[in-house]
């Protein structure tokens, strides 16, 4: 699949000239998903792209924890969703 995902994105803004112009041609090309794959993965642990999203990550947790706070809810139902989303977070994909 050749979507840009915010993570792709990211990757090609911290990119250097030479890695960028690699990842548009291996965004190109619609052969060999394994190689692609392999080369993005090592790109993006490169330029630091898992910390960076795992950075955004905790923001927009904390930032809709912070909202669901405001709500004028009782806080025994705030809580099962910030477990909810607790757990969300926690999973591996």
């Amino acid at each position: 699949s050749n979507k840009k995902t915010s993570l792709i994105i990211t990757l090609l803004e911290k990119a250097d000239s030479a890695d960028k112009k690699l990842i548009l041609e291996l965004i190109k090309n619609n052969s060999d998903d394994n190689k692609k794959i392999k080369i993005i993965s090592e790109l993006m642990k490169k330029y630091s792209i898992d910390k960076i999203a795992i950075n955004k990550i905790e923001f927009f947790f904390d930032r809709g924890f912070k909202l669901l706070d405001s709500l004028p809810s009782k806080k025994e139902k705030i809580n099962e969703i910030k477990e909810y989303f607790k757990n969300l977070k926690k999973r591996k994909v």
